[in-house]
């Protein structure tokens, strides 16, 4: 009708799709902030690898999913599991 009111959304297009980095070997902190620089968030989980933990490799990661490499949607979160730290 002449007179109403008419709501545009404009879409942005498909999302953006990035390469997840490698995370494997490094502390939660580096995790975050590499998977952030890359546009993506992450789920951590504390796991031991099953290894007893070799020393140097307490609070590190060691499995990531979806592997590096992968192209995904930017903002999709990566699960990475990290060693305890005791």
């Amino acid at each position: 009708r002449a007179g109403a009111v008419v709501t545009l959304t404009v879409a942005g297009g498909p999302p953006r799709r990035v390469r997840v980095p490698d995370l494997l070997g490094l502390r939660a902190d580096e995790v975050i902030f590499t998977a952030a620089a890359a546009g993506l968030e992450v789920h951590l989980v504390t796991e031991a690898d099953g290894t007893g933990v070799p020393p140097g490799s307490e609070g590190r990661s060691w499995q990531q999913t979806p592997a590096a490499g992968s192209a995904v949607d930017e903002g999709t979160a990566i699960d990475v599991k990290i060693n305890p730290l005791d």
